[in-house]
């Protein structure tokens, strides 16, 4: 699958399980370097960079009327962006229910959602 947030005329190409791991990990990256950076919680910083990551490009593009508006893939691509920060919600939680709440969000969501992302 060919992809990239930043340009709709050259990007790279990856499989789309490869892709989904990739954002999730630059959302993560960039998370937490907003939050070293800016001192914000890191709640906030996830959220900031996984809009910014996966919602954004989507804005763009049907703001500048390159495709349609499509709800099901604009689902998946924020919960794709959220995923650091349901992993960080469920990791520092305290308790092993807390990180089993969040694995069990990231692998439900995922498998609900994966079908609605766009080719």
């Amino acid at each position: 699958m060919y992809d990239n947030p930043f340009s709709d005329s050259h990007g790279y190409v990856l499989r789309r399980y490869q892709w989904h791991a990739a954002y999730a990990t630059a959302g993560a990256a960039t998370g937490e370097l907003l939050h070293r950076v800016t001192k914000l919680p890191r709640w906030a910083s996830f959220l900031i960079a996984g809009t910014t990551i996966k919602v954004v490009p989507h804005v763009r593009g049907v703001v500048q009327h390159r495709y349609p508006f499509n709800a099901r893939d604009w689902a998946f691509d924020g919960f794709i962006g959220a995923v650091p920060l349901i992993a960080w919600a469920g990791w520092t939680g305290g308790d092993w229910r807390s990180r089993l709440l969040g694995a069990s969000t990231l692998t439900t969501g995922y498998l609900s959602l994966a079908c609605f992302a766009s080719p």
